[in-house]
Formats: structure tokens, sequence, C-alpha cells
């Protein structure tokens, strides 16, 4: 990175900050310094590199894919870099690599302390070159420190290194793995996941269960879920301290490997649920079982808006997440706390020495939800800043609404909605404090003027107007729609849109309909490109949010018109900052 050791902790310190300001309800968590990582050089577990036709092994070179060779990485474990280092003279030795090779996954496993690490590779490539890969294959399983060799066979072109079919060739398809020299077993198998160091995973395993043995009373007895569990490590360091676990993982084969190691361990009770952690939890709430604590280690992508307003009703003690992108962490926070789950306190550890990445760990307790921003109040109408992932008005697949919270904190029984703003949409949401003044602000928002800020796939022109009918409660209705492009952000657009109208999905349904819908739109949008936006942008919702009203003076009354603006949700402004670095 170019920084001292010292600066760099600095910067990752920062990175935090930066993810966790635009949110104001995150605002009184502590941010610890990031806990320093030893050693600094030699420390990786895995590397996941690229191999060309002409043998070089590394990673692409930024924006383009070309390989940049990497014989001297200084941070992969030594064991991994002798291996490296053997298959890149063999491919030399053959005047290139294999016709169909393209990548080696290789991580290590530590069974004893006493021992040196063992290694479990897997050489990736192309279906058609089976025999030649085969080969190779065999010649890896010879090398020092490997315990067992797998191909992934892709048949055609791959958007990930990891994709395609799993097949163990040589070894042993499972090896002993451990977080701590004294600590309990697990099973590592090919592609599995491992944290970058060996060291600060252990340490994050440590101020855990520290945090939960306290938070609990100790743990011996207390019923804890953790969901994305992997091949269970952490899991199985718990059930050692007398906990009893029920893991959650996508990946069948790894919950069967850690019930396989808490068998031959003699450990505490322990289950295990294969599914998706969204699906399975709502099953575990439909049978009303109950949890202490609950663990959740997302990927980088962060957890599901669907997941993260169920689990708040596993009624727990406690909720620890731990992270590795801060920006999905303080999006996911702040929907927590809009919940009534807060953290106190931030640690950060430096996982990935020399580079950018940081880990985080905060634990959750149950607390007041988070105040609503309120825009604007008089004797007939309350302005609210609508949060996203919230209806306005009840709907039976979300467990409250808007209106049903500003209806019991503010103790306004009659509050009705003046306009409902989709789930997926924040900003500016008018309620009436007395259903007698429904209709007259109603028709004061018709005549008004509304401005929403979306994200739409393409570029679209700089500007425009959208007339098209939409149906509305079975009749086809006169529709008109003004747009405004504010900033071309890569190949796709900002744009401020002006309905003259309130039809339902009036904006996604006009933007769709020229050739530009609303990124991260699941009902009128672009699968692919909500899918590349989800996980390379964390967006997780529709880019939509209604940034100002205005509506004309009171007719009855003398006045200026009425102003409500709202700043763009920090979840969208994250994702156009993405978009922009």
């Amino acid at each position: 990175m170019g920084q001292s050791l010292s600066a760099q902790l600095a910067l990752k310190h920062a990175s935090v900050r930066a993810a966790f300001e635009p949110y104001r309800v995150l605002q009184g968590i502590e941010l610890s310094p990031v806990v320093a990582a030893s050693p600094v050089l030699g420390y990786r577990t895995r590397a996941k590199l690229i191999v060309s036709q002409q043998g070089e092994i590394g990673l692409y070179e930024r924006g383009s894919h070309a390989v940049v060779d990497i014989p001297g990485c200084r941070v992969l474990h030594p064991v991994l870099l002798a291996l490296i280092a053997a298959l890149r003279e063999r491919l030399a030795s053959e005047a290139g690599a294999p016709a169909g090779l393209t990548g080696i996954d290789a991580r290590l496993v530590r069974a004893e302390s006493e021992r040196e690490p063992g290694v479990l590779a897997t050489l990736i490539g192309a279906r058609s070159a089976d025999a030649e890969l085969r080969a190779l294959a065999q010649w890896l399983g010879a090398q020092p420190h490997v315990q067992g060799v797998a191909l992934r066979l892709q048949s055609g072109p791959a958007i990930q290194l990891l994709e395609g079919e799993l097949g163990a060739v040589a070894g042993s398809a499972l090896a002993r793995d451990r977080l701590r020299a004294d600590g309990p077993y697990h099973y590592a198998t090919f592609g599995s996941f491992v944290q970058a160091h060996g060291g600060q995973a252990a340490r994050m395993a440590q101020a855990i269960q520290s945090e939960l043995s306290r938070r609990l009373g100790g743990l011996r007895g207390q019923r804890v879920l953790e969901l994305f569990a992997g091949s269970g490590a952490l899991g199985l360091e718990l059930c050692q301290a007398g906990a009893e676990l029920t893991l959650v993982e996508r990946y069948a084969p790894a919950l069967e490997h850690a019930l396989r190691a808490q068998r031959e361990q003699a450990l505490p009770t322990l289950r295990t649920l294969a599914g998706d952690a969204e699906q399975v939890v709502r099953e575990l709430l439909q049978r009303a079982e109950a949890f202490d604590a609950v663990i959740v280690n997302p990927p980088r992508r962060g957890l599901s808006a669907g997941l993260r307003a169920l689990l708040p009703q596993l009624r727990a003690h406690a909720i620890v997440y731990m992270s590795c992108d801060p920006g999905t962490l303080a999006r996911d926070l702040a929907q927590l706390a809009a919940c009534g789950w807060a953290a106190s306190r931030l640690d950060a550890f430096d996982m990935i020495p020399l580079s950018a990445g940081v880990e985080s760990l905060v634990v959750l307790e149950p607390a007041a939800p988070a105040p609503l921003s309120v825009l604007f109040e008089d004797e007939q109408l309350l302005v609210v800043d609508k949060p996203p992932h919230l209806p306005t008005t009840p709907d039976a697949a979300h467990p409250s609404s808007l209106l049903e919270r500003l209806q019991r904190e503010r103790a306004l029984p009659e509050l009705s909605a003046v306009h409902r703003l989709d789930v997926g949409t924040s900003g500016v949401c008018l309620f009436a404090k007395r259903r007698a003044d429904v209709h007259a602000l109603s028709e004061r928002l018709a005549a008004g003027d509304k401005h929403y800020l979306t994200l739409v796939r393409g570029v679209v022109r700089p500007k425009g107007i959208v007339r098209a009918a939409l149906r509305e409660a079975g009749k086809t209705r006169p529709a008109v729609s003004r747009y405004t492009r504010q900033a071309v952000l890569g190949t796709h657009s900002l744009v401020r849109v002006r309905p003259e109208q309130g039809r339902t999905h009036q904006v996604r349904k006009h933007m769709a309909a020229i050739g530009h819908p609303v990124l991260g739109d699941a009902r009128y949008g672009d699968g692919p490109s909500n899918r590349f936006f989800e996980h390379r942008h964390a967006l997780d919702r529709t880019f939509l949010h209604a940034a100002r009203i205005v509506l004309p003076p009171h007719a009855t009354r003398a006045g200026a018109e009425l102003r409500l603006e709202s700043p763009l949700a920090p979840d969208l402004a994250a994702v156009l900052a993405s978009l922009r670095g």
C-alpha cells in the first residue's frame, strides 16, 4: 500500500468511519482501533490465482484480462508460495500451460500444531481439456504438503473463477483444520471458505466467545444459531465451550463435515440445517424456536433485506455480526437499528494486511427503535423520510409498516397515508393526521410537483418526456413523466423524474418502457443487471428515492407553497460512490 503499518491501520479505521458517517442512526457506535495482525508477511492461507496460456500464474491487471505474474508474492504463506513456484516451473518446462487450464485454488489446512500445514489444491479449466488436467493434477498431488487435489471443470466461459463441476482426483477430499492449536478441529475441503489470516481468525473467534459468555452469563447450555456457518469452525469452538449450536449453511456437505467433526470429538449438542439463511430463519420462526444468541457472517454483499427484517423476530439476547465490507455492514446495521437492535462498539481486525480490506465485529442488543426523521409537521400533515424495506401501509409480507409505527409512536390512531411509496422506495412520504383530511391533502399532492431520483440502466438522453397510458384499478389511465439526466456513471444514468400523475409504479413502468429500467427493480427491471449491481455495488432494492415534493398553497389559507425535501438515502449514495470508485 506504500504506507507504514500504522498508517495502513489508520486508513482502515477511516474507511469504516466513512461507511458509517452517512447513517445518522449509527453515529453513537464507538469505533475501536483496528487490531493489528501478526505476521504481516507470509500469512495468507489461500491462493486463488489465474493461469495464462504462457504459464504465468497471478492476478488480472486492473481493468483488463492480462495476467500479472506474482512469483515473489509477499503475503502468501511460504508453503503455498513454494507449491505455486513448483507449478510455474512445471508449466515453463512444457512451454506453457495445458490448453484449457485457467486457474488454481489452493488453501492451507492445519491438523496439528507441531506439523507443517498441508494443502488442498484445485485446478480449474475447460472440460475439453479433462485428460491433460488430470495428468497435471496427479503430478500436483505428489508435491510436498499436498493432501488432496481436485479438478473444477467448466463447460464454457465462466464469469467467476470458481464456477464449474468439482471432483476429487488425487489424495484426500477432506482434511482436518483448526482455528487455534489447542482448539477443536473442523473439516476443510476443496473450495471451502477460510479467513485470509489464521491468527486474526483465531482472535476474532476468541473475541466472539468472550463477548457472548459475558453477555449471556456463560456459554454452557446457551442456544446459539449461526447463519452462514460454512464448515463449522466457529460453531465447533462454541460447542467445545458448552453451547448448544444450530448451524445453517446453504452447502449441505459442509454441514455433514461439521457433524462428523462434532461426533469424532464428542462435543456437545450440534444441529445442522441446510438451506438459504432467510428461508431457514422463516421456518424457525414458524416453529416458534428460541435462541439466546444469533451469529451471522454473510458474504461481502451482506444480509438480504428479508433476513434483516426477520432476525429481530427471533428475540435473542444478542446478535453477533461479522463483516468483510464496511459499506454493507453500515446499511444492515441501520435497518436493524430501525427494528430495535443497536450496537455500542465496533471492533475491527486487520484480516488482510497490506491491502485495503478490514474485518469488522459488532454485537447488537435489543434497544428502542431508532427514531424516524420528521421532515414537516402541522395540525393536518405529518411528513417523514421513509426508510427503505418498510411498507408505507400494512402488508401481509412484512411484520410492520411505517403507518403502524407512526400511529403507535405518536399516538395518532387516525393517521392515514396520503400516498404510498413502494417497499423498496425511500424518501418524502405524506400522512394525514385525521382521516377527514386525506382527500384535501391528496388533491394538493395531485396538483403539486413530485421529483424522484433514480439510477437506470444505460445512458438516457439529457432530457425527455414519456407519454404512456398505464393500467390502474382495471382501467387504462393517461400518464406523463418528464426526466432530466443528472449524471452518467459508467454505462448507466442518474436521472431526476417528475411524474405528472401518481399512478402505481409510474416511474418504474415509464423508464422500463423507454428501454432504461430502474436498477434493482425486480418487477420491471433487467435481471442480469440487478444481480450484477447486488454483487458488485451492494444494491439490494429498487434505486428509487422520493427526493422532493412541492405542495401548492392551501386552498382556504394564505401562504406560500410547501417544499418538502429528502437527501438521497445513504445506501443509494453508497451505490453511487461505488460506481464512481
